[in-house]
C-alpha cells in the first residue's frame, strides 16, 4: 500500500506520510513477553541514574513510609516514556515536535 500524505493541520511543520500499522501478534504469554521485553530494556536505559541513587537515599533518610512516592514516580515515568516512544514510532517525529502542534492552552505551564 502506498503511503498517503496527511491532510490535517501540522502548524509550521511539513505534512508527513500516513501508512497502515502492521497487525498485532496473536495474544499469548510468549508474544506478550516478546513485545514487552525490548521495551522494558529500553525503558530501564531511559530512566536516569538519579532514581537509582536518590530513591534509596530518600527512603533511608525518611523511612519506608515514603516508598510509595518512589513507586508512583517510577510508574508515571514509565508511562510517560512509553507514550513518548509510541508517539515517535507512529508519527516519526520527536515528542517535542508533537507538543509544538498542541494549542498553547493545553500545554502545561511547567513544560
Amino acid at each position: 500500500m502506498k503511503p498517503q500524505a496527511s491532510n490535517s493541520n501540522h502548524g509550521a511543520l511539513p505534512p508527513w506520510n500516513v501508512d497502515e500499522l502492521p497487525s498485532p501478534l496473536p495474544f499469548s504469554l510468549r508474544n506478550a513477553l516478546r513485545t514487552i521485553g525490548p521495551g522494558a530494556i529500553l525503558l530501564v536505559g531511559a530512566i536516569g541514574m538519579g532514581e537509582w541513587i536518590a530513591g534509596p537515599l530518600f527512603v533511608v533518610q525518611h523511612g519506608r513510609s515514603v516508598l510509595w512516592i518512589a513507586t508512583l514516580a517510577f510508574v508515571l515515568q514509565s508511562l510517560l516514556n512509553r507514550e513518548a516512544v509510541r508517539y515517535t514510532f507512529y508519527s516519526g517525529d520527536p515528542v517535542a515536535a508533537g507538543l509544538m502542534l498542541v494549542r498553547p492552552a493545553l500545554v502545561p505551564d511547567a513544560w
